[in-house]
């Protein structure tokens, strides 16, 4: 990678969130407006100074229950 280019973003030790089924369905719509308004930032701003800069980017999220770590 260049200078100038990010690496990608690791995000670890989420894995221990605790949270309702409606808890749970408020983050995913919180995560699926901060997508959304980047895309939509992306789809207008092509003419910025940066825009060369620019990548394809996929972002990738899972959230959902899992069972407790001493469940088998």
């Amino acid at each position: 990678m260049g200078p100038r280019e990010q690496h990608p973003l690791g995000i670890r030790g989420w894995q221990d969130l605790r949270l309702t089924p409606v808890q749970l369905a408020a983050l995913n719509a919180e995560l699926e407006e901060v997508v959304v308004r980047h895309r939509e930032a992306a789809a207008q701003g092509g003419a910025t100074p940066d825009a060369e800069e620019a990548r394809p980017v996929l972002v990738q999220l899972q959230s959902f229950p899992r069972r407790e770590r001493d469940e088998r």
